[in-house]
């Protein structure tokens, strides 16, 4: 199955597209690109590319639910660690190997904002910004205790440096366009 059949954009720091618009997957471990062929393949690829954010909100909904810091925290990383073996370990081999892959020089920003249009990245801006204000007027509002106060404020700051990055990614596109 071609590429433009599989729906959906799958964006990450290893995924590019080839020449001929295959959705190829870098390994910086082993610096070898895979191909990512068919629906099913996508579905489950697309999955392991989001195992960071799952673990995170695992673990944020561990120490909500149970009130147990270190437990969330433990169940969020055995997670993650378990889909990463599971990933580079049985995954990536099923995959077909693409040879004498040229990864494009391009950041990873560059390639987020590049195919969207003016006004959907200054949307993503104003609403990466709220979410920002957001989380730490929760904090102000909100009778937290003092870790969780601070991994908020931590998660606005994240929040916060990804809406610069996409600013500069931005006007970056702007200087190029002209």
């Amino acid at each position: 199955m071609n590429n433009q059949k599989i729906k959906g954009r799958v964006l990450g720091l290893h995924v590019y597209n080839d020449e001929r618009g295959r959705l190829i997957f870098y390994n910086i471990f082993n610096k070898k690109a895979y191909w990512v062929n068919d629906q099913s393949d996508y579905k489950k690829f697309s999955v392991f590319q989001t195992r960071l954010p799952l673990s995170i909100a695992l673990g944020f909904i561990v120490i909500m639910f149970l009130d147990r810091f270190w437990f969330g925290i433990g169940a969020g990383v055995l997670v993650y660690v378990m889909m990463s073996v599971y990933f580079y370990a049985k995954f990536l081999p099923g995959l077909k190997e693409v040879k004498n892959f040229n990864k494009p020089s391009e950041s990873f920003m560059m390639r987020f904002v590049e195919p969207l249009s003016d006004t959907r990245i200054i949307i993503a801006i104003v609403l990466i910004f709220l979410i920002a204000i957001l989380l730490v007027v929760n904090v102000q509002i909100s009778d937290y205790d003092e870790i969780t106060e601070y991994l908020n404020y931590a998660l606005a700051g994240g929040v916060a440096i990804f809406g610069f990055m996409i600013i500069g990614a931005f006007f970056k596109k702007k200087k190029l366009n002209k």
